[in-house]
C-alpha cells in the first residue's frame, strides 16, 4: 500500500519548508539542490531548478517523479534511485554511470535505466559499426553478435543489453573509465522482456541496483539460473581475446572472468548488461521488489548466502584463464541444479571446469559436505606448457578443512591450501586426470611394488634404473613433486632404461608406460 503523501516539504534553494523529507512527504523543489539523498512519497522538480544527488547517495520514492521541462534532476555516478510503487514518471532525469577502466577497442555491456536514450548520443565517439546486440539463435560468434544498423536513430530498448566499444579516441595503453550519461524518463514498475531460447543479452532496466539472486529465483522456470557478465579483464590482441572474459554468478556465488579479476555477486549495477540462458522462448520479469539501495564502484558487488565454498584458478606464465567455484549447500545435488550450477561460458582456448553429467561447469553446487567426496575436474589445454592450478579463496568449513588436488597420472595428493600445483602438460583435453579430494590416500612405494612388474631403483653407479620384468618400456617421464616435467623419452623399445642422475631434486616421480599401454608411476627418493 502506498503512503498517503499527507505532508509537503519544499526546498527553496536554502532550506526545507517543513523539515527534512520523509516517506510521507510530497517533496517539491523550487530551487537548486546539491547533496544527500532522502526518502519521499513523491518528488516534483519545478521551473529551472537543478537537483543533483551526490555519488553514493540514494533517493527512495514511494510513488512518482515529475520533472519539469526546463528543470534538471541528476544522479552522479553510484547514486541510486529506488521506487516502491508502479507509478508512471513524468520528465527526464540524468543518470551518470562509470564503466570499468578500459583501453581503446575494449567493450562494455550496457543497459539503459531510462526511456528515450539514443545509442550514438550515449557514446558519440564510438565507431558506428561497433554497437552490438546479441542474436540468441546465432550458431557462431559472427552471426550471434549483430551490429545495430543505425545507432544514430536507435534508442536503448528497455531491458536489452548492448555491447558498445569505448570511444575511438580512447588511450590504447592507459585504462580509464568511460562515464556513460543516460538522459530520459526513469524506468519504473513491472518490466517484461521477451527472450528466445539460448543465450540472451539483457540488462538492469532501473536507476538502482537489482538483487541478482532474486532475479534468478523469480525467473528460474524460464532461465537456467545463471548470470554471465562481460568484463574485458584481459584485452584483445589482434582482435582476439586470449582468455575467458565472462564472469559468472548463481545462487551459490560468483566466479571471476580471469584469475585475479573481481567476483560478481548479488547486485546487478545500474547500466549493467548481462547474459542469461533461456530454456525456451518466453517473458522474463523485472519488478521493483528486486531494486536495492546499495552503492558500489563496481558493476558487481557481493552479499551472498552462506555456503561452504572454494575457488580454483587456472593459469600459466602468460595468462590467467578462468576460475571455478565449488559450493556445498543443502539445496544442491550432484546432478544439475537450476539456479545453482553455472555452465561454462567461455572463449578461452584453455580452461578448467568441474563436471556435471559430462558437461562443463564453472559453478557447481554439491550437497552437504562429506570428507569422502570427490570432485572431478576437467582441463582443456590449447598449448603445451607449464600450467598452475591454484586456490583463490575459501570460506565456511574450508577454513579448517584440508583440500587436496589429486593428480591421478602421478598419484600426487597436493595440499592446495599450502601451495599452488604446477605441472607440465601437452595440449589436449583431460577429463580424468585431476580431482579435488579431502583426504590424502596415496599409496606407498611398497604397495605399488606389490601390484606391478616395473621396478625403479638406483644402481651402484648412482644411476637411475627403470626395469620392466614383464615386457618392453615404451615411454618414460620424470617429474619433480610439483609436477614439473624434468625429462621425457619416448619409443624406448627396451625392457631396461638407465638414466644419469643429473636432477637437482632428491625426490622424483617417474611415470613409465609399457608397450602394452600400462602406466606405472613411482616415487624415487635419491639418498
Amino acid at each position: 500500500m502506498s503512503c498517503p503523501c499527507d505532508q509537503i516539504t519544499t526546498w527553496d534553494g536554502l532550506s526545507w519548508s517543513n523539515g527534512l523529507p520523509t516517506s510521507n512527504s510530497q517533496v517539491i523543489f523550487n530551487g537548486d539542490y546539491f547533496g544527500n539523498g532522502f526518502s519521499a512519497c513523491s518528488i516534483t522538480v519545478n521551473g529551472t531548478s537543478v537537483v543533483v544527488i551526490d555519488s553514493y547517495e540514494s533517493v527512495q520514492v514511494e510513488n512518482e517523479i515529475n520533472v519539469g521541462t526546463n528543470a534538471t534532476f541528476e544522479f552522479l555516478n553510484n547514486a541510486n534511485l529506488v521506487q516502491i510503487e508502479n507509478n508512471l514518471n513524468i520528465g527526464n532525469v540524468i543518470i551518470h554511470r562509470e564503466s570499468a577502466p578500459m583501453i581503446r577497442q575494449d567493450y562494455t555491456a550496457w543497459s539503459s535505466p531510462v526511456t528515450g536514450q539514443n545509442l550514438l548520443n550515449f557514446s558519440p565517439q564510438t565507431l558506428i559499426n561497433r554497437f552490438y546486440t546479441y542474436e540468441p539463435l546465432g550458431n557462431t560468434t559472427a552471426t550471434a553478435w549483430l551490429p545495430v544498423s543505425d545507432p544514430s536513430t536507435t534508442n536503448f530498448n528497455t531491458g536489452n543489453g548492448y555491447l558498445i566499444r569505448v570511444a575511438n579516441n580512447w588511450s590504447p595503453s592507459i585504462h580509464t573509465a568511460y562515464e556513460g550519461i543516460f538522459t530520459g524518463v526513469p524506468n519504473n514498475g513491472l518490466i517484461t522482456k521477451s527472450i528466445q531460447s539460448g543465450y540472451n543479452l539483457i540488462g538492469n532496466p532501473y536507476a538502482s541496483p537489482i538483487n541478482a539472486s532474486q532475479f534468478i529465483q523469480e525467473n528460474n522456470s524460464l532461465i537456467n539460473g545463471s548470470i554471465y557478465f562481460w568484463t574485458h579483464t584481459v584485452s584483445a590482441s589482434g582482435g582476439v581475446y586470449s582468455v575467458n572474459n565472462y564472469a559468472s554468478y548463481s545462487l551459490a556465488g560468483g566466479v571471476a572472468a580471469a584469475a585475479g579479476g573481481s567476483k560478481p555477486s548479488n547486485f546487478i549495477q545500474v547500466g549493467q548488461g548481462f547474459f542469461i540462458e533461456a530454456n525456451s522462448s518466453g517473458d522474463i520479469n523485472f519488478n521493483n521488489n528486486m531494486r536495492q539501495i546499495q552503492s558500489s564502484n563496481l558493476f558487481f558487488k557481493n552479499a551472498e548466502p552462506k555456503v561452504d565454498r572454494f575457488w580454483l584458478n587456472l593459469k600459466n606464465a602468460s595468462n590467467s584463464y578462468n576460475q571455478i567455484l565449488v559450493a556445498y549447500m543443502n539445496e544442491a545435488t550432484n546432478n544439475f541444479d537450476n539456479g545453482i550450477d553455472a555452465k561454462l561460458f567461455t572463449n578461452s582456448p584453455s580452461y578448467i571446469s568441474s563436471i556435471v553429467n559430462n558437461l562443463d561447469f564453472v559453478i557447481q553446487g554439491r550437497p552437504s559436505f562429506t570428507i569422502n567426496d570427490e570432485v572431478p575436474l576437467k582441463i582443456v589445454i590449447n598449448e603445451s606448457d607449464n600450467y598452475t592450478i591454484s586456490l583463490d579463496s575459501f570460506d565456511g568449513l574450508f577454513i579448517n578443512q584440508d583440500i587436496y588436488l589429486w593428480d591421478k597420472d602421478l598419484n600426487i595428493y597436493h595440499d592446495i591450501k599450502q601451495s599452488d600445483y604446477s605441472f607440465n602438460i601437452l595440449a589436449g583435453t583431460y577429463d580424468d586426470r585431476f580431482s579435488i579430494v579431502y583426504k590424502n590416500t596415496s599409496l606407498s612405494n611398497e604397495e605399488f611394488e606389490s601390484q606391478e612388474q616395473v621396478s625403479i631403483f638406483m644402481n651402484n653407479s648412482n644411476q637411475i634404473v627403470i626395469k620392466n620384468y614383464g615386457g618392453l618400456i615404451d615411454n618414460v617421464e620424470v617429474f619433480d613433486l610439483t609436477g614439473r616435467l624434468l625429462y621425457a623419452k619416448s619409443n624406448c623399445g627396451n625392457s631396461e632404461l638407465i638414466l644419469e642422475n643429473n636432477f637437482s631434486t632428491n625426490v622424483l616421480l617417474i611415470r613409465t608406460k609399457t608397450a602394452l599401454n600400462k602406466v606405472v608411476t613411482r616415487k624415487l627418493i635419491i639418498k
